[in-house]
């Protein structure tokens, strides 16, 4: 079965479950609203594993912040057990080199002070959306080999708590191309069976979190626009829930002049092979 969790699989995901305080995914548009979510959830304690050995302590935005390295299954769960609440916080649109603390030093000083991850969902053409990095995180692997929106720029989403996400079928079938391995919801389905209780805040962490049939969480809630109101929820769920996972970009998905652009060529190109009669997915190169 493809939703059958085996023990390396689920090793993997508590591994990432563990090294990902605060994740920054290379999704469109811009929003550091991510900054204020930190800020309000600055009285949680953070632990993460991380694969070597080793000690790093620091202040984080969050409180003490002490990383235990260890790689083993049997360290990661120690870890686990004696520091428990993490939020992860997903946004968009930054670079490495606009982490500069002449530049941006309210960003740097949260970025040198938290755990920080790039997430590049791999695709052989076109240019990515934020959907298919949430899958990637859903499924612990790349979806597909091209772009999963279905229009040249990305639109959001629209997700109601305890209903099917809009699209599983299609994402599904788009995995189950790609690999016969993995399978959509299996992060949200090793929180659960490990017990970790978890809540998704706005659109992209109900993605993360789905359950294998599609189900957005019963507890999903929408992302706040106001900084503060955010802040305050983040702070309160991270409280509450061992994992607390934010899709805190709070811009348009088509804000990012250049990626527009991109999906827009991408999209007239595919059009004009459609025209010509020639395969619309077919790189210059032959298939993919």
């Amino acid at each position: 079965m493809r939703h059958h969790l085996t023990h390396r699989m689920r090793t993997r995901y508590l591994s990432l479950l563990l090294l990902l305080c605060v994740c920054l995914t290379t999704v469109a548009g811009v929003g550091d609203s991510s900054v204020w979510a930190a800020e309000g959830a600055s009285s949680v304690q953070l632990s993460t594993a991380v694969s070597g050995s080793g000690t790093v302590e620091g202040e984080s935005a969050f409180g003490p912040l002490k990383a235990v390295g260890d790689s083993s299954a049997q360290g990661a769960e120690a870890a686990t057990e004696q520091q428990r609440n993490v939020v992860v916080i997903l946004t968009g649109g930054l670079r490495w080199d606009q982490l500069d603390g002449d530049l941006t030093p309210e960003l740097s000083s949260y970025a040198a002070s938290g755990i920080m991850s790039n997430l590049v969902p791999l695709a052989t053409r076109g240019a990515a959306c934020p959907v298919d990095s949430w899958l990637a995180m859903s499924a612990g692997r790349q979806i597909s080999q091209r772009p999963l929106a279905t229009r040249a720029t990305c639109p959001r989403p629209t997700v109601f708590r305890g209903f099917p996400i809009q699209s599983w079928g299609a994402y599904e079938d788009a995995l189950a191309a790609t690999s016969s391995e993995g399978s959509l919801g299996t992060f949200g389905a090793i929180l659960a069976e490990e017990g970790v209780s978890t809540q998704p805040i706005g659109t992209g962490a109900a993605f993360v979190l789905a359950n294998p049939d599609g189900t957005a969480p019963s507890n999903y809630q929408v992302a706040p626009t106001s900084n503060s109101e955010l802040a305050a929820l983040v702070s309160s769920s991270a409280s509450q829930y061992d994992l607390t996972i934010v899709d805190a970009d709070a811009e348009s998905y088509a804000s990012d002049d250049e990626r527009q652009a991109a999906r827009i060529a991408d999209f007239l190109e595919m059009e004009q092979r459609r025209a010509a009669g020639q395969d619309p997915d077919a790189t210059e190169g032959g298939s993919e």
